[in-house]
């Protein structure tokens, strides 16, 4: 998986810059900050079909969105798996260029999981939702 590694100029100090990263969910991040975020996402994490993915903040570690991808067998065009990208979560203040590159990560981990295909749930308005900082 390729990691988002873009200039951000950071909502918490404007004349410095700080990187982003696309990274799996791990057990520690429920114990960060952030649990209006991760709440969202309660009923996914014990799902084994479903990877949760978090973009974060490199220099402070504040994470800033999740999302989710499930993996399902299709047999619409032709029998296969499918990613399915749902339940994006992400503050108000990451700008547009942002959350796009954080939805292609989701979508580049997926087909290199093997799916032949990876769509957003509900199209891209339907997909994410945004939070207050």
């Amino acid at each position: 998986m390729n990691i988002l590694s873009q200039i951000y100029p950071s909502r918490h100090n404007q004349k410095s810059l700080n990187r982003l990263v696309v990274r799996k969910l791990i057990d520690g991040d429920y114990k960060s900050d952030v649990h209006h975020l991760l709440r969202n996402i309660e009923l996914d994490k014990n799902n084994k079909d479903v990877e949760i993915f978090v973009l974060q903040e490199e220099k402070n570690n504040h994470i800033i969105g999740v999302g989710c991808v499930l993996f399902k067998l299709t047999k619409k065009h032709r029998i296969g798996v499918i990613g399915e990208i749902y339940n994006v979560h992400i503050y108000k203040s990451v700008n547009i260029k942002k959350k796009n590159e954080f939805i292609e990560e989701i979508a580049d981990f997926a087909i290199e999981q093997g799916c032949y295909a990876c769509t957003l749930e509900k199209g891209y308005l339907g997909c994410i939702r945004y939070e207050t900082n």
